[in-house]
């Protein structure tokens, strides 16, 4: 008679720690260790393991077994299978019955061969994908033809004079910025900015490397001065610059402690990019590299500022 054995199933960190009676216990008599679990659960790894460390140095901390345990669960999760083998075996060493610890240790083994096995896979798959661009490569390549010596060219003294002659080299002609005489201006929204505020920036704008100036209040009303074409386009950095800043900022801002979004600059290889925030009025300024319109984004901000400084004190 064939014997009938029960099939064993290899529990994940997360199966493992619910099943154990003693870990849920410590769990749910702790806000903070709940708190820790959730946090591991929605994969937000670095935001549990700081909580496990602050509980831990805490003299009022939960169960310390519990808190170890979660902090091993953290390790399993982002792959630090080696030091959760070391807790683990040491624990096992001094409490060789505990089923939990088995448990961990036993994911840990499975977690570990199968992100070995996934390593493996990806290498192959790379390996086998360059092998196959460069025999393309060596399938597209030209051979290279034999050099023909050239025929031995008798100069006449005239010729050897030209060939001595070099002529003069003119540099590179600068291609101008197109530009209009007034710009084009653009308008949207029912309260259109008004021609006083962005009569403050003529200064700016008659900067050479000054190519777009845009200024825009919080109910989408707006106008663009254009002096080289493609930023006013559907899309373009203009709309770009409207739409996303600041909004797109500020909730990163706030994390890191700051209050609000006042300035941004942006400096690319031959583009340079700054906006000027206040709560009722937005500024932005595309021109050329950073290196040669430094002068035009000090200048903006100095009009930005003053304007900005008129516009609170005014009544309503």
């Amino acid at each position: 008679m064939p014997l009938l054995t029960k099939p064993y199933t290899i529990l994940s960190p997360g199966e493992a720690l619910e099943a154990d009676t003693v870990c849920q216990d410590g769990i749910q008599a702790s806000a903070n260790l709940s708190y820790a679990g959730l946090l591991i659960r929605r994969h937000a790894y670095e935001t549990a393991r700081h909580l496990l460390d602050s509980l831990e140095k805490s003299k009022s901390a939960p169960s310390k077994e519990v808190t170890a345990m979660l902090r091993i669960w953290v390790d399993l999760e982002t792959g630090n299978f080696t030091r959760a083998k070391t807790d683990l075996l040491d624990r096992l060493n001094r409490q060789p019955g505990n089923s939990l610890c088995l448990s961990l240790l036993q994911a840990c083994i499975v977690m570990e061969m199968e992100r070995q096995k996934e390593t493996a896979t990806r290498s192959g798959a790379l390996r086998k994908a360059a092998e196959e661009v460069a025999s393309a490569a060596a399938a597209l390549s030209v051979p290279r033809l034999p050099e023909t010596p050239h025929p031995e060219i008798v100069k006449s003294p005239t010729a050897e004079i030209a060939a001595h002659h070099i002529p003069d080299i003119q540099p590179p002609k600068k291609v101008p910025i197109p530009e209009t005489a007034e710009g084009v201006v653009r308008e949207a929204g029912s309260a259109a900015i008004s021609d006083e505020v962005l009569s403050a920036y003529q200064s700016v704008l008659s900067d050479s490397q000054a190519f777009a100036l845009e200024v825009w209040n919080d109910k989408g009303d707006y106008r663009l001065i254009e002096k080289a074409p493609g930023f006013a386009v559907p899309g373009g950095l203009a709309e770009f610059l409207r739409i996303e800043l600041p909004g797109s900022l500020t909730e990163s801002v706030s994390r890191l402690g700051g209050e609000s979004v006042c300035k941004v600059s942006i400096s690319f290889q031959n583009l340079g990019v700054a906006t000027w925030h206040s709560p009722t009025l937005h500024v932005g300024l595309v021109t050329g590299p950073l290196a040669q319109s430094m002068i035009t984004w000090v200048r903006t901000d100095k009009v930005f500022q003053k304007q900005n400084h008129s516009l609170l004190k005014a009544p309503g």
